[in-house]
């Protein structure tokens, strides 16, 4: 029997097999997905039309043709529907968007670190961190690296706030050589630009607030902004490296959390 654009509706249209963990075929007939305690599991005595099915859930076919691949290499179609929509609902097969060509790379990125952690699909993690606004603040090294991440992780408006101009050393973590002299603001915007053409670097205006600051470069921060994204209420994160140590945090949410002051004292 020939399954029907109904038994179809409700499967993944691009079917792709435990994205985010790894997969590891132990043998023909048993394949392993993910390493982790608490969602690792083991699907054993596969036929070989299920075996060579699951190999080719990877996310650039569509159900009907894996499907009708399956049927043609000997399965029963009512086995290969129930397999699938099995793991779909364990979560160990998410739909693959067919992205333009220059996206798929972000894309996949986006459902294999996301898939695991939040649930979320691949489209809607890129859409909630399109229409995400982050403001650095940095006039060193970590600033433009931290802005050059986040916008390469598709955070759509990422704007940088540095005092002075360029120097030699701020060179390799996104300054050029030639920017050298540059005012830092100005450079760091370009250097977004060369990563992430369509990333947006200027503030949204007086009414819109960041979903984010970022303040980063000192290991003491300035008491005078902390205060003054705490009056504000404006969440913020902490991030600075120096020596051999790299420090991310405290993440502070005025009114919920503890500041960057308090973490201060307690120090």
């Amino acid at each position: 029997m020939t399954p029907t654009e109904t038994d179809l509706a409700t499967l993944p249209r691009r079917p792709c097999l435990a994205p985010g963990r790894t997969v590891l075929w132990r043998a023909p007939d048993c394949v392993q997905l993910g390493l982790g305690v608490t969602h690792a599991m083991v699907l054993d005595d596969l036929t070989a039309p299920m075996a060579a099915l699951l190999r080719a859930m990877d996310g650039s076919r569509d159900t009907a043709h894996l499907v009708a691949e399956a049927v043609t290499a000997g399965a029963d179609p009512a086995e290969v529907l129930a397999v699938i929509t099995e793991l779909h609902r364990a979560g160990l097969v998410r739909d693959q968007p067919a992205p333009r060509r220059c996206e798929r790379t972000a894309l996949e990125i986006d459902l294999a670190a996301g898939s695991v952690h939040s649930g979320r699909s691949a489209t809607e993690l890129v859409r909630v961190r399109r229409s995400a606004s982050v403001l650095v603040h940095g006039s060193g090294r970590v600033a433009v690296a931290l802005a050059v991440a986040l916008a390469a992780a598709g955070v759509g408006r990422v704007v940088v706030v540095a005092e002075g101009t360029v120097q030699a050393s701020d060179v390799g973590t996104g300054y050029l050589p030639s920017d050298v002299g540059r005012g830092r603001t100005d450079a760091a915007r370009d250097a977004l630009r060369r990563a992430v053409p369509g990333v947006r670097t200027e503030p949204a205006g007086a009414r819109s607030t960041p979903h984010l600051v970022v303040v980063t470069d000192a290991v003491v921060p300035d008491p005078d902004l902390a205060l003054d994204l705490v009056v504000r209420r404006r969440p913020h994160l902490a991030v600075y490296a120096h020596e051999s140590l790299a420090v991310v945090g405290p993440l502070v949410l005025p009114g919920r959390s503890s500041c960057l002051r308090c973490v201060e004292l307690r120090r």
